[in-house]
């Protein structure tokens, strides 16, 4: 088991390091097999003396001149969604902030130099007292797959996929809350 950081969406796949790896779409997924197991919500994180802060729900355009803290990756389509650039015709984000860990992009965010897109499970494990996580409502959402390297797939990597597949359908309650139900933060 090994975990990658922000600077490699493809949990090592990409590089031949990993066989079978969760993964967080949208990302560059050329020459990998995807089973999509759910989609999570996205929500901001802005500082909890940001004037949204006090806010339930934000749109995109709410977001679009803030600027924005994004993990530091040559991964261009993880880059562009988690920037808005898909809301920004012919125009990247303004103010761009790189960070090299989901703790740097914490304190980023609490000390007020940008804003966060990132998804609704940021609320759960990365909580910040500096940080106020606020859903948005017109961003789709992430989409947490099991991806492995096409071609031969190797027996213990089929074994692996269909063990994720078989969770997945079976813990509905679970995949329902995590896709649906919007939570405090």
């Amino acid at each position: 088991m090994a975990e990658f950081g922000l600077p490699d969406p493809s949990a090592g796949l990409a590089g031949g390091s990993t066989d079978v790896a969760f993964i967080r779409l949208p990302s560059a997924t050329h020459g990998l097999a995807i089973t999509p197991l759910f989609t999570e919500p996205c929500v901001v994180g802005v500082s909890a003396a940001h004037p949204m802060s006090r806010r339930e729900r934000v749109r995109v355009a709410d977001l679009l001149d803030e600027p924005i803290a994004i993990g530091r990756t040559d991964d261009g389509v993880w880059r562009d969604f988690w920037t808005l650039a898909g809301h920004r015709p012919g125009k990247r984000a303004r103010n761009v902030v790189e960070t090299h860990s989901q703790r740097e992009e914490g304190e980023v965010v609490a000390a007020g130099m940008a804003c966060s897109v990132t998804p609704a499970a940021a609320r759960r494990h990365s909580p910040h007292p500096g940080v106020r996580f606020i859903t948005i409502g017109d961003h789709p959402g992430s989409v947490v797959a099991v991806a492995h390297r096409s071609g031969g797939t190797n027996p213990l990597v089929a074994s692996f996929v269909d063990s994720a597949v078989v969770v997945r359908d079976r813990e509905t309650q679970i995949l329902h809350t995590i896709e649906g139900a919007p939570e405090a933060g």
